[in-house]
């Protein structure tokens, strides 16, 4: 079993494989992110407001999409290549956010309370793609989750299991 963890720093949030860095995000909550994986610079921002777009560029060019309707839970993420996902907002049992490939779970984040504290947890599904594309993916939803969440009062850990 892979156990990857998000670990709040003081400075930034790092998606970490026991003690390898695998992304390190400086996440901006309402503004435009920043992230590393390996050498590669990414930035993330949220544009428009009745029609947001997520978007994901590597230097200026955009390699992810992510269009949702101001109304809907859904919305369809595209890759450069045209490789698509569909990401779903759900609120059974606490907000959830599902990244699928058709009908293929391939992560979701979900919001656990236990009392007064909030755990974000990452649990990937069992449809194997690039581990690029996980890697991006990943840090959207995660940008995605907190911004949905809007929130900075928790702690930043956040558990990813592999089942």
């Amino acid at each position: 079993m892979i156990n990857l963890n998000w670990v709040k720093t003081t400075k930034s949030f790092l998606l970490k494989n026991e003690d390898t860095i695998l992304v390190n995000l400086n996440y901006n909550v309402g503004k435009k992110s920043s992230f590393y994986i390996d050498e590669n610079e990414y930035t993330i921002d949220l544009v428009g407001f009745w029609i947001p777009e997520y978007v994901v560029l590597k230097g200026n060019r955009k390699i992810i999409s992510l269009k949702q309707s101001f109304w809907e839970n859904k919305g369809e993420i595209i890759f450069n290549d045209t490789y698509c996902f569909t990401s779903e907002y759900k609120n059974k049992n606490g907000l959830s956010l599902v990244i699928s490939e058709g009908d293929n779970h391939v992560l979701s984040y979900k919001i656990k309370f236990e009392g007064t504290t909030r755990t974000v947890v990452l649990e990937m599904g069992t449809n194997l793609i690039d581990v690029d594309k996980i890697l991006l993916l990943a840090t959207l939803g995660f940008v995605m989750i907190n911004s949905a969440l809007s929130d900075e009062s928790s702690s930043g850990d956040i558990l990813l299991l592999i089942s």
